[in-house]
């Protein structure tokens, strides 16, 4: 898809709507803040005992759902369908101006004015050279592809004590900095894995600059205080988002681009459920549900292009599983520091590529 798929009209019609769903998440947002710190409020009162349990229930039946069902219609808003299309072939436009223009940032410029103005028809006329142009080096890149094979292996080759080493500081530490620290050093465990990791032969690279993802982090700390931490529950599905759009492969090209195709409310379905599954089952059936979790989340994965697939069998690993889950029984957890980094090399080695996929992001 290209912006040719869209008329002037109907992209004046996206963005006017979008602009009036953004006014009406605002709206939300706010109204439930303001309808959580009212129960707060009551709730302080009725501690203090300067109000009766009566007030204290009336306010937590009506002013606790409200607030829920606000910041649920304030998210659902958001997913404009022809909205995020569109928003997709803008970003991909952008890069083409990175690729082709000589002056991009100056060129970009020019193209939101002429959008702020109304003048659709405009921009849709200077942005379609560009556009071709991009789609005549991916046609050249897929082509490349095509013609050289690879026939390598998946493979983590990591560290068991430095993988757990970094996941134990990265909570660790993040939690005693109130997330402050967490930038620092989710940057140096993704370059960590990306030394570490071969898909089907390619090692995989992370591009990424520490400051840009810095700034992203403290405007979600902002958005999690301002919503009283429900944004918590979107934050590991926008991290996982960014990362994404920052990985390659060595011998591909980034301008075929990457990302997730996977919707918030399946991911955080399968986290949720997964999570209480391992904990009645006092995480027996972990192999189960995480080559489930990972075939899912593998097939809405593109990197470079290319759609992830994952073949791994439960029944297989469990093989396997149910002894180091006896020896971290034996050794008093010690040994799970090692299952850790087991299941991850699992998972790698049955991770591999597909053919090219219709992806923009």
């Amino acid at each position: 898809m290209t912006m040719d798929n869209f008329t002037a009209t109907e992209i004046d019609i996206i963005l006017k709507k979008h602009r009036i769903l953004f006014l009406f998440r605002v709206i939300a947002i706010v109204c439930a803040a303001l309808a959580l710190l009212v129960a707060i409020a009551f709730f302080l009162l009725f501690r203090f005992g300067k109000s009766d349990i009566s007030q204290l229930k009336i306010c937590l039946f009506i002013a606790v759902p409200f607030a829920v069902l606000l910041f649920i219609m304030a998210y659902l808003s958001g997913w404009e369908k022809n909205y995020w299309v569109f928003k997709a072939e803008k970003k991909r436009l952008w890069f083409a101006l990175d690729c082709f223009s000589s002056h991009p940032e100056k060129t970009k410029k020019e193209f939101e004015k002429l959008l702020a103005s109304g003048r659709i028809e405009t921009f849709l006329q200077k942005a379609k050279p560009y556009e071709e142009k991009l789609q005549e080096k991916e046609r050249k890149l897929i082509r490349a592809r095509k013609a050289t094979v690879s026939n390598g292996e998946s493979q983590y080759d990591g560290s068991a004590f430095i993988e757990a080493l970094l996941a134990i500081g990265l909570r660790l530490f993040s939690l005693v900095s109130l997330g402050l620290l967490f930038p620092p050093l989710f940057f140096f465990r993704c370059r960590y894995l990306s030394q570490h990791i071969k898909i089907d032969g390619k090692r995989l690279i992370f591009e990424a600059e520490l400051s840009s993802f810095y700034r992203l982090w403290l405007a979600y700390l902002c958005l999690s205080l301002i919503t009283i931490g429900v944004f918590l529950f979107f934050l590991p599905s926008r991290i996982r988002n960014w990362t994404l759009l920052h990985f390659h492969l060595e011998g591909e090209s980034a301008a075929l681009r990457g990302g997730t195709d996977s919707q918030f409310v399946e991911r955080f379905a399968f986290t949720i459920l997964s999570k209480i599954v391992n904990l009645l089952t006092l995480y027996i059936l972990k192999p189960y549900i995480m080559v489930t979790e990972t075939k899912f989340l593998a097939s809405r994965t593109v990197l470079d292009g290319r759609r992830l697939v994952f073949d791994g069998s439960g029944t297989i690993l469990f093989a396997d599983y149910i002894k180091w889950y006896f020896l971290t029984i034996v050794t008093l957890g010690v040994y799970a520091f090692f299952v850790r980094n087991r299941l991850l090399q699992y998972k790698v080695k049955h991770i591999h590529l597909q053919g090219s996929a219709s992806f923009f992001c």
